[in-house]
């Protein structure tokens, strides 16, 4: 069954980019040819850093640029050898490695201001410092949760409640934590929300 790659994958493919990247200049292209306006712009870009929220990842680059990816369903963005072959939207590479993202189902160049708004678009990140003001991650997550008449099952798929959590991990989650899915998210109080279980993870 194919499903959207969940927020630890993410996270973990930001930190293999910023192994290959971080610091150094790319050269960008796009052999599809349906990213040559944002390829021109990111090629000989110094790499300022990937980041993830949830299931969303984000690079920076010297000139300000932002790069916005969400793979969706069907999108990879790997490592590959050699000339790019097939529909590869986006190339990025140094000296000694390329990554080829196919098929994303978000693949956008904006200014620092995008980074913000993708930020904003989802809940908070259990795998990242509180990057949006001063309430902690877990409070604005119960808060949520208290608002929900939803299972907590659903409601832990909800990217705006909590960012990256997906089937699997919903599942685990919930297992640990003695919480039946079906369970009304507003239903369980503060100590029986399962936000310890994700906290002590992050």
């Amino acid at each position: 069954m194919t499903s959207v790659p969940e927020g630890h994958t993410i996270h973990r493919l930001a930190r293999d980019l910023n192994a290959s990247f971080d610091g150094g200049k790319i050269h960008a292209s796009s052999p599809q040819g349906r990213f040559d306006a944002g390829a021109s712009k990111l090629d000989g870009q110094v790499c300022d850093g990937f980041e993830a929220f949830g299931k969303h990842l984000v690079g920076h680059f010297s000139a300000g640029d932002v790069l916005h990816v969400h793979l969706g369903l069907i999108g990879k963005f790997r490592k590959a050898k050699g000339d790019p072959v097939g529909a590869v939207r986006l190339r990025l590479a140094a000296d000694d490695v390329n990554w080829d993202l196919r098929g994303p189902m978000v693949c956008d160049l904006g200014d620092p201001d995008l980074a913000d708004k993708v930020a904003a678009s989802v809940g908070p990140d259990p795998l990242r410092a509180d990057r949006l003001g001063a309430v902690p991650q877990v409070e604005v997550f119960v808060a949520s949760m208290k608002r929900r008449r939803i299972a907590i099952g659903a409601a832990l798929l909800d990217q705006k409640i909590v960012a990256g959590i997906g089937n699997v991990y919903r599942a685990e989650l919930l297992f640990l934590c003695g919480i039946d899915p079906l369970t009304p998210a507003n239903a369980l109080d503060e100590s029986e929300l399962p936000h310890n279980c994700g906290s002590e993870r992050s």
